[in-house]
């Protein structure tokens, strides 16, 4: 498979796969692995630095929800696993359709079908700049009907055992076995994560933080990293696996299984309206 490659003129390079789900594959800082190193040749686009998330984020408990009085189904599409995940994006190939030497910009478009009845178009144009690296990610409804539009990031960081995180979250949602949340919980049920604590874990962590400052710190090995999100990727996903090399945190905008909790508001964009997202990810300190 191709693999794109952008390098800026300043210390910035990326490595991109968009047939992939339209995943990164690297990016370094001055030589110095800012995402989780993987192998170019990788098929699998979870093994990835990072992807888009859309049009939802996270779990669609058993692949179903209502919505204005009509049940809507789509696929499991994640092994055995009970729920539907991470929307269509991350399972589908993006086209390059414009590059220059310090920016790419990748399209996925979506004629509707099983996978997601609605039909789309979905941008994430990455540019890179001395002071840092800009993912912004836009969904098109090009649907006659209002569509969910969920959106995030799934950037994966290296992680060892002296990796740790500063960010100030709002509560935290607990889950159940299959991972769909049950209840709140304090902000520091896991960890004090304002205090910077040490990231690694015994056990799995994959919850959901709710109001957080959209601003986090990770070090390491003598190097500062700050990822910042857009106002309304308000929620932040923390996927600690045991015993792995790297670390999730995910800036989205709906909590995982939003549209079967209408207690909860899922976004969404009428005929012909785009939603607009961005993530920053820098260097303070190396």
């Amino acid at each position: 498979m191709r693999v794109i490659t952008t390098v800026s003129a300043g210390p910035w390079a990326i490595a991109l796969k968009p047939e992939l789900g339209g995943a990164v594959t690297g990016l370094h800082y001055r030589g110095h692995s800012v995402l989780r190193a993987c192998d170019a040749a990788i098929d699998n686009v979870l093994d990835s630095a990072c992807f888009p998330l859309l049009p939802y984020a996270n779990r669609i408990a058993r692949g179903r929800f209502v919505l204005e009085g009509r049940e809507v189904r789509v696929p499991l599409n994640f092994g055995s696993h009970p729920h539907a995940l991470h929307g269509v994006g991350w399972q589908a190939q993006w086209d390059v359709v414009d590059q220059d030497p310090v920016s790419v910009l990748m399209r996925h478009e979506h004629d509707g079908g099983p996978a997601w009845p609605w039909r789309y178009r979905a941008e994430q144009r990455i540019t890179l700049g001395d002071d840092g690296v800009d993912f912004t990610l836009s969904l098109e409804n090009l649907d006659d009907t209002a569509m969910p539009a969920g959106l995030g990031f799934h950037p994966a960081f290296p992680l060892s055992d002296h990796t740790r995180l500063r960010a100030a979250l709002g509560a935290v949602w607990l889950a159940d076995d299959d991972c769909l949340p049950t209840h709140r919980a304090a902000p520091d049920h896991f960890a004090d994560w304002r205090s910077r604590p040490r990231v690694r874990r015994e056990t799995l962590v994959d919850h959901c933080h709710e109001a957080w400052e959209r601003s986090l710190d990770i070090t390491d090995a003598g190097m500062t990293i700050r990822m910042t999100a857009s106002a309304g990727l308000d929620w932040l996903h923390v996927f600690i696996p045991p015993n792995c090399d790297y670390f999730c945190v995910e800036p989205v905008n709906h909590m995982p299984d939003a549209l079967n909790r209408p207690e909860e508001e899922m976004p969404m964009l009428r005929p012909g309206e785009c939603g607009t997202v961005s993530m920053r990810i820098a260097v303070e300190r190396l």
